[in-house]
């Protein structure tokens, strides 16, 4: 879901950085040789130094200083303001649904502050709702000013959005991330029972992998410190693409959920098929790989045997609509390694900028990938299986250990 970052601006400034990188060529052996084997032979994918994004403060802003000194990004087993709020006439089994998802996700990627879960009922009544209207105005959410209503909540709703009570980019900056839903939508989310015919159970099961996937965006987030994640903070953000946010956060999401959907007390009873039928990686990849080489087609898919990832798919306004950046994530976590993908670009993009991290963790610019990604998708069997390791089936922590990264 895009993430939406109301009313937090960025005003300052950075100092360019000059990243040299030598030359990788993709037809080429070296660490990536796994990573070139699809591209043509007769055919090689020079780096060059192209980050204009890639920007760096030589002197630690005080915002920075004062996250670092609450450890904003430093992952915990209990971490303070990770709240769950909800409208007292939503029923108290979604307390329990959230908070053991919660548990779980900080048991794996750790547990990250401030990060709020608001659950409010659309056709309840101000004083049923006064609790969420409590926890708004006290991180000074939208409208806050002057409270609210229960209109007012559903006209501001939104996952992920945010909000920072000490003021954006100052010395008491305290960003929140927030993901306000109404109950509503919990009992049908996505339309998977009224359309989807879907079970009940089958409908917390798909809650259980939003909430992963908002948190993940917390997580983007909070490495991005002070700087803000993507285009939407301003030009001094790291400038992460939106293909990379959206793309590891669902690949994320789904692993998780295949991993832990079964230690959630709220989803016993729930049968490995009816899993599958809402989780089926491979037949996302065999979708994918038959829409982009024109086998398949749907009009309203956006995705045809012209699409190939570009530079338009780092922007949310620009990105080809239905693009399964999901699948991208995975080819890239394929060529490089899921520890690359989700831990060490975090990692160093607050000091490199999306642009210089990736090219640190992955030997390639973000244009060699791109020709490499679209070079495999072209040339594949359309009928293929993932190949062999594509979607891991061991325990997340075995293979990328969130636990290890660096919070400095």
């Amino acid at each position: 879901m895009r993430s939406d970052k109301r009313g937090i601006g960025v005003k300052r400034e950075f100092l360019s950085l000059l990243i040299l990188i030598v030359a990788f060529v993709c037809s080429g052996g070296g660490s990536y040789l796994k990573a070139c084997q699809h591209c043509p032979k007769s055919e090689s994918v020079t780096i060059k130094s192209d980050l204009t994004s890639t920007n760096l403060t030589t002197t630690p802003t005080p915002a920075y200083k004062h996250l670092m000194a609450i450890e904003f990004n430093t992952p915990k087993l209990n971490p303070k303001d990770q709240v769950y709020i909800a409208s007292l006439d939503v029923p108290s089994e979604y307390k329990k649904l959230f908070v053991e998802t919660q548990y779980h996700l900080n048991d794996v990627i750790g547990g990250y502050m401030n990060f709020n879960q608001i659950i409010y009922r659309k056709s309840g009544s101000n004083v049923d709702a006064q609790p969420v209207f409590d926890r708004l105005i006290a991180i000074k959410y939208s409208g806050y000013e002057d409270g609210y209503t229960v209109q007012e909540v559903q006209d501001r709703a939104s996952c992920l959005t945010g909000s920072d009570p000490g003021g954006w980019g100052t010395k008491r900056t305290n960003p929140h991330s927030i993901c306000i839903m109404d109950y509503e939508f919990l009992l049908d989310p996505h339309q998977v029972v009224s359309i989807g015919g879907t079970s009940a159970l089958q409908a917390k099961l798909t809650i259980v992998d939003g909430i992963a996937h908002e948190y993940f965006h917390h997580f983007q987030r909070a490495h991005a410190l002070d700087r803000g994640l993507d285009y939407q903070y301003g030009h001094s953000s790291v400038g992460a693409p939106t293909w990379w946010i959206e793309g590891a956060a669902s690949l994320f999401n789904r692993l998780w959920t295949l991993q832990e959907y079964s230690n959630i007390s709220e989803l016993k009873g729930l049968q490995e098929e009816q899993v599958t039928q809402l989780i089926n990686l491979p037949e996302h990849y065999t979708i994918f790989l038959k829409q982009v080489q024109g086998v398949i087609s749907w009009d309203d898919r956006g995705i045809d045997a012209d699409w190939y990832l570009s530079q338009s798919d780092e922007r949310y306004d620009t990105m080809t609509p239905n693009c399964d950046v999901m699948l991208v994530a995975a080819y890239l976590a394929h060529l490089t390694s899921y520890q690359t993908l989700w831990i060490d670009i975090p990692q160093d993009y607050y000091e490199l900028g999306f642009k210089g991290s990736f090219e640190k963790n992955t030997g390639m610019t973000l244009q060699a990938f791109y020709d490499c990604f679209n070079g495999f998708m072209h040339s594949r069997d359309p009928n293929e299986s993932p190949p062999v390791g594509f979607f891991p089936t061991e325990p997340i922590n075995t293979y990328a250990d969130f636990w290890r990264i660096r919070s400095e």
